[in-house]
């Protein structure tokens, strides 16, 4: 439903998180038909078909934000503050 009304209004239809062009779902569209319920209604769309497009190759964290990504990790609870705080410092070049 999403694609269709943004195909009606003319806009381009791309990715919702990262905005690449969204490949059309023609021949084939719903990556396999409905699944579950009653098959009458839009059908549903396998995403993990597209994750191809959008794996590798895109930046890491530390791409995007240098030495602050210690601090992401650290927000995501990957590895604690008070050591994000001395990778920081060392990458800084402040040890």
């Amino acid at each position: 439903m999403w694609a269709a009304s943004k195909r009606s209004s003319g806009a381009p239809v791309t990715c919702v998180m990262c905005r690449a062009p969204w490949p059309s779902g023609d021949g084939g569209a719903g990556g396999g038909g409905s699944q579950g319920g009653g098959g009458s209604g839009a059908e549903y769309v396998n995403l993990s078909q597209y994750s191809e497009a959008h794996a590798g190759g895109g930046p890491s964290l530390a791409d995007l934000y240098g030495s602050s990504s210690y601090f992401v990790q650290a927000n995501a609870g990957q590895i604690g503050r008070r050591q994000a705080a001395r990778l920081y410092m060392a990458a800084e070049g402040r040890s």
